[in-house]
């Protein structure tokens, strides 16, 4: 990317505009570069705010981002770019700019967003990591917000079993919030990515965060919803999964708890009820990346060998998940990952409550 690029990218990201009306002047004009050549001429386009386009570059803002991204603090990606994330151009309002750190390349795969209260009690922890965990054995990643709570336990057993994950932040990707998980984005960016529409040193401003939850939800294939109350801020992420058209599933909680009052009204409303990873894999396409050893031959003939036996033992049976792993003898990630590849090539069937079927 040349500099004089950037340059035109930073200014268009910086003008207080909606995305959607960058959107539409990249439309129209074709790059950035032609509209800041044609900023004092936007009124003729019949575009609103067109006095914002009258500003000039605001070098110290460019040097400054351009010095950090030279420095290799951070990446951005603009709406044209090749490598800007697809699923998020098919959301409404998506963002211009992305600020980021870490593996984006990956966020292409099948992601599943995990949100919830920042004040959950153990229930809601416990949920979000075995959520989390299962997810990730199957070759999924995780979504989430990097807030207290529920986002952290999820981000944190990601870190813990090596499973890619993204915390999308209501903030400037230069600032730890909460700094209490300082220490863990670290973590994150070395098998995942942390990432922001906002410019690198914008302040965690309480409007930000119902704002980039569509983008937690745009990642996504589907979203669960852990543990909320009435008025937690994950019912926004809900919302908008929905209107992109996105599955929403919540985890029934105590009908006497507030803790689980948004959860169980989703689920009242029509969203998916989440008891385990089997309700969730059979609504979701798959589109898993195959890493390190099983791109190696001896693995793949001996994952082959190993995906006979599973559909060996599932035909004509139904067989719950913790009885397929007794009989073949064969470490839980493992079998996850074979039966992902064999519901993905539609050779078995995923039954609600983690139960495993041949197709016939």
């Amino acid at each position: 990317m040349k500099e004089v690029d950037l340059n035109y990218k930073i200014w268009f990201g910086s003008l207080k505009i909606s995305n959607n009306i960058k959107i539409e002047l990249l439309n129209q004009l074709g790059n950035e570069e032609n509209i800041y050549i044609h900023r004092k001429d936007i009124e003729e386009t019949g575009i609103k705010c067109a006095s914002k386009f009258k500003n000039d570059i605001n070098i110290d803002l460019n040097s400054r981002v351009i010095n950090d991204i030279n420095k290799k603090d951070y990446k951005i990606v603009t709406y044209l770019d090749k490598d800007y994330p697809k699923r998020l151009k098919n959301i409404d309002e998506p963002p211009y700019i992305l600020f980021y750190k870490g593996d984006l390349e990956r966020a292409e795969d099948t992601n599943v967003a995990i949100v919830g209260s920042r004040k959950c009690d153990p229930y809601g922890k416990r949920c979000a990591s075995l959520i989390a965990s299962g997810l990730g054995k199957a070759g999924v990643g995780i979504v989430s917000g990097g807030a207290f709570g529920v986002d952290t336990e999820a981000h944190k057993k990601c870190v813990e079993e090596n499973f890619y994950n993204v915390a999308v932040f209501g903030c400037g990707i230069n600032l730890d919030y909460p700094v209490y998980n300082r220490e863990l984005y670290k973590k994150i960016i070395k098998n995942g990515c942390i990432i922001s529409e906002f410019f690198p040193d914008t302040p965690p401003l309480r409007y930000n965060f119902p704002q980039r939850n569509r983008i937690i939800s745009g990642l996504s294939e589907a979203v669960i919803v852990v543990q909320a109350g009435e008025k937690s801020g994950s019912l926004i992420t809900a919302n908008y999964a929905v209107n992109q058209g996105k599955d929403v599933f919540a985890v029934p909680g105590d009908v006497f708890s507030s803790q689980s009052r948004g959860c169980n009204n989703l689920i009242k409303d029509g969203a998916g009820i989440f008891t385990n990873i089997g309700d969730l894999l059979n609504s979701i396409p798959f589109k898993i990346k195959k890493e390190g050893k099983c791109n190696k031959d001896g693995k793949k003939e001996e994952n082959s060998e190993i995906n006979q036996l599973l559909l060996s033992i599932l035909e004509n049976n139904i067989l719950h998940i913790d009885d397929i792993i007794r009989v073949t003898n064969i470490d839980t990630s493992i079998i996850y990952e074979l039966l992902c590849e064999l519901q993905f090539e539609n050779k078995i069937e995923v039954i609600p409550g983690d139960y495993y079927t041949k197709i016939i």
